[in-house]
């Protein structure tokens, strides 16, 4: 940025040497007040390059931390996820031991049900 602000005040300054040659004095005054015009000119896109880097910076910076937040999100999600499925899972494993006792139970009943010789005993 420097290297391209020393090259615009060189060009500056030859292009108001090239219109000096040849010039009155009243003109040479009228040049000085130019180079007021210019040096404000230099100042000001010097300013705007400053600004311009600051915005390039601060956006490079804003979208780091939308990329930061989204990852953030998708982690906690993640997290989530694994705890919603440790749930499920136990809860199923809750379910299969129940229905192994129910089904246990049932079968020894039918144990009891085939041992049986007369139907009306069944009742019992």
């Amino acid at each position: 940025s420097s290297g391209i602000n020393a090259e615009y005040g060189r060009i500056l300054k030859r292009n108001k040497n090239i219109k000096n040659e040849g010039n009155t004095v009243s003109q040479v005054k009228d040049e000085s007040t130019a180079d007021k015009d210019s040096g404000k000119s230099f100042k000001q896109i010097n300013m705007s390059s400053q600004r311009i880097e600051k915005l390039r910076y601060d956006g490079t910076e804003l979208v780091t931390n939308v990329g930061v937040a989204a990852m953030a999100r998708e982690d906690a999600r993640k997290v989530e996820e694994e705890k919603t499925n440790k749930e499920r899972r136990e809860k199923l494993e809750a379910e299969v031991k129940a229905s192994m006792e129910r089904f246990e139970e049932i079968t020894k009943r039918w144990d009891t049900a085939h041992s049986l010789k007369v139907p009306q005993a069944l009742d019992d």
